[in-house]
């Protein structure tokens, strides 16, 4: 029994990785897209492109991104895991291969390349499940000390939630699908901002509103915003507050979610396998925000 349940665990794992893996180059996609498509941003590098992806994407000691470019390797400098020139997973770029594992002493890697576009330049992610792995041992081995088919079957369903916090069925008390259009008049209603522009129905997500709507009253009161926005694309929903007065340093943007009262940002984003992000122009003035993917991005197979 005890090596059917670690079977099954360890498949949880594999996919809770390879779902983050997807989630992040979604994101990506995004940004690029977004990029591409702005006219006012149309000078911009591909190395400045993955530097404000990178800096932007919330510290997780089990995820690590690595901008490569033909004459630098970008790394945040916040993160919590780092690569170092000559790691056998920085020479997964470039290669035929966009995805894969590599087996490393401390457990398996997961990892996936995203170009740009007529650029030699790519974005490397890196997902680190040794750790996931090594509490799998741990819990198996917990319950083969554990007398009784029912304390051995309660403790596997519970460990097994802890694993997939991101299964609908753990979360099922605080999500419900929702038309991106609603979820936005929504927002609109909770947070006493006013949408800067309608937003076209159709495009579904599953979202707890609640913390939603509490993580982007926490953004607008950290930068004084007054407008609320939301963007909507094929796999992501971007959701925004601005302030068109204000323009911050990078140095402040890099640090920007870390202070106590960030915390629902942190919490709500992480319950929404989203990414949290911040920019600032002297035209477009200060703007953050959430982006959570779609229903039928949490659906696909990587």
């Amino acid at each position: 029994m005890s090596f059917s349940l670690k079977a099954v665990l360890v498949s949880q794992v594999n996919q809770a990785a390879e779902r983050d893996l997807q989630e992040v180059a979604s994101g990506f996609a995004t940004h690029v897209y977004n990029i591409a498509y702005d006219n006012a941003l149309s000078d911009v590098t591909p190395e400045e492109v993955l530097r404000s992806f990178i800096d932007r994407h919330p510290v997780d000691p089990n995820v690590t991104l690595l901008g490569v470019t033909p004459d630098l390797i970008i790394q945040a400098e916040h993160a919590a895991r780092k690569l170092h020139a000559g790691d056998e997973l920085i020479s997964k770029v470039g290669g035929q291969e966009k995805v894969g594992v590599v087996d490393k002493l401390d457990g398996p890697t997961y990892w996936a390349t995203v170009d740009i576009t007529d650029a030699s330049s790519t974005l490397l992610i890196v997902r680190f499940a040794g750790t996931d792995r090594a509490r799998v041992g741990e819990i198996v081995q917990l319950l083969t000390y554990l007398a009784g088919a029912g304390a051995i079957a309660a403790w596997a369903l519970w460990w097994a939630f802890r694993l997939r916090e991101d299964s609908e069925e753990t979360n099922a008390v605080f999500f419900r699908r929702i038309d991106a259009a609603e979820l936005a008049l929504d927002l609109e209603g909770r947070t006493g901002l006013q949408l800067s522009t309608p937003v076209a129905a159709g495009i579904w997500v599953k979202a707890d509103v609640d913390a939603l709507a509490t993580a982007l009253e926490a953004l607008a009161h950290r930068i004084d915003a007054t407008e609320l926005g939301a963007n909507i694309h094929s796999t992501t929903v971007t959701l925004w507050v601005r302030n068109p007065t204000t323009q911050w340093e990078q140095s402040v943007l890099n640090t920007l979610f870390e202070p106590a009262e960030m915390s629902a940002v942190r919490e709500s984003t992480a319950l929404h396998h989203g990414a949290a992000w911040a920019e600032s122009t002297q035209s477009a003035g200060t703007i953050i925000g959430i982006d959570i993917p779609t229903v039928s991005a949490l659906s696909s197979i990587f």
